[in-house]
């Protein structure tokens, strides 16, 4: 789920309920989580919303969508961080992964590369 879906809910939750951004954000304890969601999406940059204040929202909000929690998803079967300080080993963790991932492929797309160049030689003559 990326943000702009996550927002998404938040709207159709907010509306649901009957609440504003602020009053969410008080009954949460997340002040400015909704307008800075708002911002970074207006500003198509900025930080992403930490997860334990989108249980905190989610928990206001009910109803949570699948997927809510998945831009910190578990890897290898562990459990969803509830710290910062876990978030990040977790975010390290899971980059140090996707980056042997992209080597392997960037190791296989050169493979394909050489063989393609030697049979389009290969036609050629």
């Amino acid at each position: 789920m990326d943000l702009k879906d996550v927002l998404a809910w938040v709207d159709t939750r907010l509306k649901a309920l009957g609440l504003s951004d602020r009053q969410a954000e008080g009954k949460a304890g997340t002040p400015s989580l909704i307008q800075n969601m708002r911002k970074t999406i207006r500003n198509g940059h900025g930080s992403l919303p930490k997860v334990p204040s989108l249980r905190k929202l989610g928990k206001v909000l009910g109803d949570e969508p699948p997927g809510l929690y998945e831009p910190l998803a578990p890897l290898n079967g562990k459990p969803v961080p509830e710290s910062t300080d876990d978030a990040i080993a977790h975010l390290v963790e899971q980059q140090a992964h996707y980056r042997d991932q992209e080597r392997k492929f960037k190791a296989l797309a050169d493979a394909i590369d050489v063989s393609l160049s030697i049979l389009q030689r290969k036609q050629a003559s």
